[in-house]
This record gives structure tokens, sequence and C-alpha cells, in this order.
């Protein structure tokens, strides 16, 4: 599809109302859930396999296919493979699927996926214009006023495919380079690499073997943690910026083993044990325990929750326990308005915190309403209550394996002993199956005691107590 510079502009800048009053003139297409929004639990799946990352046939409009989605097509028949004998109930259907870089017959019959993105923040917009250039503790998109690649993903997979009956063995390895990589680290792996630059970095988020049998798969390995709603990969979430519930309360990956069982009709469970917290060799040498369970009702919607439990760094040197449960509930409110609710709750004993050696709690709630306006453009707000209620938590970023703080928010943004909040409005305009843009309007602020030494505030170089951000991120799939 062309873009006008006006459209283009527009996405962009992160104006959303422009670019609403744009979708609202197309014909409006059967719903389908945005990206993201089925999701209760995340299960290491990408962006291909979603359901909204391609209309089916019959939602498709009738008027002639544009050049990008016949190119689309093109690349995904099996004549563009070499390979004839596949068929084409393998890979020649008329469904608009994004083109890939791998993407042959050979492969997809051995159910072998390789792909990947590239997603990147043009701009994104601070008022303030901090002198440090953070967008305080917010991440994704920490640095105010400047360009930045923010991954470059690429992964290798064979799913495993039972059926409920039989052997198979799969596994997946995914790589991250771009500045969402340092936020990714895991210590004994990742911090290993030798990268010298200040912003990007590059990690491996995953590396595991994955085992099936009739109704039972094991995970074996590193992976990502299957607690609350938003994910790592950016192809998993509706917004471009991360929650502080994401950001600062949960895990983001694990190392260890994770048993599920979906013999039941509408109930999944899962348990095992990790290495603990971003952890792969020596960041902590205690066993954890990992569990899910996840439960699919009638009308389609579902509530999943996880508890993750274990001894942690409590940030003064020692392991004391951490407790965390996220529970996350999702449902169709209408055929094109879906509903989502997140709760998370932490708690370490004998955490060193500004307030003193004791208990540390943190809790909140995200909740999320998104509006599929036709095939091209999805709508959602993300509204989140955070609290640190000892100033544990939220600070220079976690989790934070390198040395010092030369990559990140500098550890003396911390301390802040009370309740983040931010609205996040945003849309996703999907041209074509390929392209995706992310406009965002973001408002975030503090309520509470700041307890670090220098009495710096979070926002603003440590000036303000409230921010503004505007801006959005561009993501080309492969």
């Amino acid at each position: 599809m062309k873009l006008s510079r006006w459209a283009l502009m527009v996405a962009l800048a992160g104006l959303v109302t422009p670019g609403l009053a744009l979708a609202q003139t197309r014909a409006a297409a059967p719903t389908r859930q945005p990206a993201g929004v089925q999701r209760t639990a995340y299960e290491y799946a990408d962006y291909y396999s979603q359901e909204a990352a391609s209309p089916s046939p019959s939602d498709a409009p009738s008027a002639a296919p544009a050049a990008a989605d016949t190119a689309a097509a093109a690349c995904n028949s099996c004549d563009s493979c070499g390979d004839d004998s596949c068929g084409d109930d393998t890979c020649g259907d008329d469904e608009l699927e994004p083109c890939k870089l791998f993407d042959c017959c050979a492969l997809e019959s051995r159910n072998i996926d390789i792909g990947g993105w590239i997603a990147a923040s043009p701009f994104t917009w601070n008022p303030d214009s901090p002198a440090n250039r953070f967008n305080g503790p917010v991440t994704w998109n920490d640095r105010s006023n400047e360009f930045q690649l923010n991954q470059l993903y690429w992964y290798a997979q064979r799913t495993i495919d039972t059926e409920g009956y039989g052997f198979d063995i799969g596994g997946r390895v995914d790589l991250l380079y771009g500045t969402d990589a340092r936020f990714t680290t895991a210590a004994g792996l990742d911090n290993l690499w030798s990268l010298q630059n200040r912003f990007y970095g590059l990690a491996m988020p995953q590396l595991f073997a994955e085992v099936g049998y009739n109704d039972w798969s094991v995970k074996l390995g590193h992976f990502y943690s299957p607690v609350g709603y938003e994910v790592v990969p950016t192809t998993g979430n509706f917004f471009s910026t991360l929650p502080y519930t994401f950001q600062y309360g949960e895990p983001f990956t694990h190392t260890g083993m994770l048993a599920t069982y979906s013999g039941f009709e509408n109930l999944t469970l899962g348990s095992g044990f990790t290495r603990g917290w971003d952890n792969w060799s020596y960041g902590n040498p205690h066993l954890g325990y990992l569990g899910t369970a996840t439960y699919t009702f009638e009308d389609e919607s579902s509530l999943a929750l996880v508890i993750v439990s274990g001894l942690e760094p409590n940030g003064g040197g020692a392991f004391t326990s951490r407790y965390l449960q996220t529970v996350v509930y999702s449902r169709p409110l209408t055929e094109n308005v879906n509903y989502v609710a997140q709760s998370d709750l932490g708690i370490q004993a004998n955490a060193v915190t500004g307030t003193g050696n004791n208990t540390a709690r943190w809790y909140g709630l995200n909740q999320y309403l998104f509006r599929t306006i036709n095939d091209e453009w999805t709508v959602g707000v993300r509204a989140e209550w955070f609290r640190d209620e000892s100033g544990f938590r939220v600070g220079g970023f976690l989790p934070n394996t390198t040395t010092g703080s030369s990559r990140g928010l500098p550890p003396s943004f911390s301390g802040y002993a009370g309740s983040f909040y931010e609205i996040t409005f945003g849309a996703n305009w999907k041209p074509n199956p390929n392209l995706i843009v992310r406009p965002m309007i973001r408002w975030d602020w503090f309520s509470g005691q700041v307890t670090n030494a220098g009495g710096l505030t979070p926002f603003d170089d440590g000036t303000a107590l409230q921010q503004l951000l505007i801006g959005g991120d561009i993501i080309l799939l492969y």
C-alpha cells in the first residue's frame, strides 16, 4: 500500500487521533483480536503464529490485492521454494502472511521456523528534554529525543506437535541486538559478550530443547518467563514502551525446566524449577520454583496464574526468600472490543531498601482495552498502577548484570517508596503483513516518598514527578 507523506508523518510523530480518523473511513472488517490480546501466558510463540497477524480469506476485502500483498503471497508459495511436492495445503494457500527470508516448504514440513524483525524508534519526544537524556525509569524507549534501534531480532525453532499422542522433539534459539538487549541480560551469559557500545548490546534470551509426549511437553534450558501479559519480543506487545510491572516487578528469563500438561479440556498446567530470575550460571546458586495454570472459558475469556518463588539477591549481597504471583484475565467484550487485566504481587524478606532492612512488597494492576477498527488499524489504551512499597524495585534498570550503571539509568535514580502511574494511548497500523507502525502517547507520574540520598525524583534528570512522552516505533518482519 502506498503511504502518503501525511500518514507517515502522523505515524512517526505518534499523533494517534488523525490516524483514527483515517482508519474510520475504511470499511470495517470482521473483528480479530489484536496481536498479544489472546495471550494470557507467554508460550514463546512468535508474531507470525498469532491469529491477528494475517486475515483469513473470508476476512479480507474483496478489492484487488495491493502489490505488497501479492508479493507476500508469492513469497509463501511452493513455487518460490522450488519444491512442488508439498502441495497447496502445506504453504500454497491464499492467506496474506508475512514474507520471510527463510520461508520454504522443506522447512515448514519439518515444523522448522526461522525469522525475525527489526524494530526502531525514530524519535521519542520528551518535552522536558532531560539533561541526562533518559526518560526516567520508562523502558524500552528509555532515551529521550533520539533514534533507537530497539530490536534486531532473529530466532530459529522447531515446534513440537504430538496432536495429543506420540513423541516429538523440538527447541529454539533467539538472538537480540539493540538497545533493548541491555535490559534482557542473564547473569553468566549475556554479560560476557564483548560489546563496547554504551547502549547497544547482544543477548541470547532463549536457548532450550523441548520434548513432547502425548499431552506432555518438557522444556529444558534458557527460556522467557511466562509471567505477566507483556513480553520481551516487542512484536508480542501492543505498545512500544513497557509498564513498570514488567520492567521492575517480574523476571525476564529463567534457566531450568518447565513441564506442561494440556490434556484437560480447558485447563493447562505447568510446573518446574529454575536458577532464579534472569540467571544463566552464577548469578544465583539456588533453585527456585515456577508454576503455571491457564483456564479458558466457554465465552473465549481466559484466566492465567503464574507463581515464581525462591531465594534471590536482596540488594545487600545476601539471598533471601522472594515470592511473585501474576494473574491475567482476558475477555472479549464485543465482536471488536477486548479487555485485559493483570495483577502482580511480589514479596521479598529482609530486603535492603531505602527505608531499612525489612520486607519489601511490590504490587499493582494493569488494565488494557483494545478496539479493532479494520484489517489495518487497532487502537488501545493501557492504565497502570504499580506500587513499590519500600522503594526496593524501581530505579536503575533491572535486571542489571553489567558493572556500574554506564549502560542504563544510574542507581542513584532509585528509592521511590510509593506509587507509579501511567496511561498510554496507542494504535497499531499494519498496511501490509510485514510492516507495523505503533504510534503512542504516554503520561507518567509518581506519588510517594523519595528516599535516595540526592533527593532525585524519577523524571527529568531527577527534577520532576511527572512526564509526557510522544513517539512510537516501526517494525519490519522478515
